[in-house]
């Protein structure tokens, strides 16, 4: 019988924390736990996870030393998962103890919306939010996108910089019209500036 010569695939998570971590992938994600120790070895439908304290280097990485995050908010790790209802599989996690942190993509989000002053094929132009949390979340960035600081990619202090060409500032400006014109709310109303240094730019400021 022909045997494939493809490899499997085989996650290496490195954690501090070694029981807290495979309790977390047994119990909310729903991981069958093939070894306990170290490493502890778990699979999630077809995905192998290795849950391990780090360390290093070896024989055969004597340049390689894993190691765990330092503080709890840093990100080592992070898988993404597909599901048919978003709903349900909200409420079942939270039975399983899983821990929602909506609020704290509040900063991602704003990047997400405003790298390269939207200029860009990934740049994120719509916001799908539970509605349990969405009055939150809009506030949230809405703040953040009133506080995004405009200007010049040379001043290290901003967070967004022009539009390619006044044109486009206009040509943008004109679609935000339309949407207002058309029955869009406005929560943060940006726009041009026509004042100070950079009127005599192309920058747009954040219209939410």
């Amino acid at each position: 019988m022909a045997t494939s010569v493809e490899p499997g695939l085989d996650f290496v998570v490195t954690a501090t924390l070694m029981p807290r971590s495979a309790a977390f992938y047994r119990d909310v994600v729903g991981a069958e736990v093939l070894r306990t120790g170290e490493p502890t070895f778990l699979r999630v439908g077809n995905l192998w996870l290795s849950v391990n304290v780090g360390g290093g280097p070896t024989d055969d990485k004597p340049n390689v030393i894993a190691t765990p995050p330092k503080h709890p908010n840093d990100l080592s790790f992070f898988l993404n998962l597909r599901v048919n209802d978003i709903k349900r599989f909200y409420e079942r996690w939270r039975s399983r103890g899983a821990t929602f942190i909506t609020e704290k993509a509040a900063p991602v989000i704003e990047k997400a919306l405003t790298v390269f002053a939207g200029q860009f094929c990934m740049t994120g132009s719509r916001l799908l939010v539970q509605r349990g949390v969405a009055d939150k979340m809009r506030t949230l960035v809405k703040q953040r996108l009133k506080a995004v600081r405009v200007g010049p990619a040379s001043d290290k202090r901003s967070d967004m910089g022009p539009l390619i060409d006044k044109a486009n500032v206009a040509r943008v400006n004109s679609m935000v019209d339309q949407a207002i014109a058309a029955g869009a709310r406005v929560i943060t109303r940006g726009g041009p500036f026509t004042s100070g240094p950079l009127s005599k730019g192309s920058f747009y400021a954040p219209t939410f």
